[in-house]
C-alpha cells in the first residue's frame, strides 16, 4: 500500500472514529444502566414543566369567553356580574355604574375604570 497524504488522513480518521464511537456507546449504555445522575434528572424535569407550560399557554389560546347572552336578554343587568358597583334597594344594578363599567372594560383606560363608581356600605 502506497502511503500518501490522503491514505494517511483516512486512516487516522479510521482510527479516530474506532476509538469515539465504542466509548461512546459504552459510555452511554453505562449511565442508562446506573442510576440517574442529577443533573440528567434536573433536565428531564426542565423539559417536563416547559412542556406543561407549552401546553398550557396553547390551551389558554384555544379558550374563548363566548357570552351568555344576559347583557342582552336582561336590560336590568340581572343576571350579570356586578359586585362593588352601586345597588338600588330591591338589589339591582344602577344601570348608569353598568354602563361605565362596559365603557371601562372596552376602552382599558384607567381613568374610565377611575371613573366607575363604587357601591357599599
Amino acid at each position: 500500500m502506497k502511503i500518501d497524504r490522503r491514505n494517511l488522513l483516512q486512516s487516522l480518521a479510521a482510527v479516530a472514529v474506532s476509538q469515539a464511537f465504542p466509548l461512546r456507546a459504552a459510555t452511554h449504555a453505562a449511565s442508562r444502566s446506573a442510576a440517574p445522575h442529577a443533573s440528567n434528572r434536573a433536565d428531564e424535569a426542565y423539559r417536563i414543566r416547559v412542556e406543561a407550560a407549552r401546553c398550557q399557554r396553547e390551551a389558554i389560546r384555544a379558550m374563548r369567553n363566548a357570552p351568555n347572552g344576559d347583557e342582552d336578554r336582561y336590560a336590568t343587568r340581572l343576571a350579570s356580574y356586578s359586585k362593588g358597583l352601586p345597588h338600588a334597594s330591591n338589589g339591582l344594578v344602577d344601570a348608569a355604574a353598568y354602563a361605565a363599567l362596559l365603557k371601562a372594560c372596552k376602552s382599558g383606560r384607567f381613568a374610565d375604570f377611575a371613573a366607575v363608581p363604587i357601591g357599599g356600605s
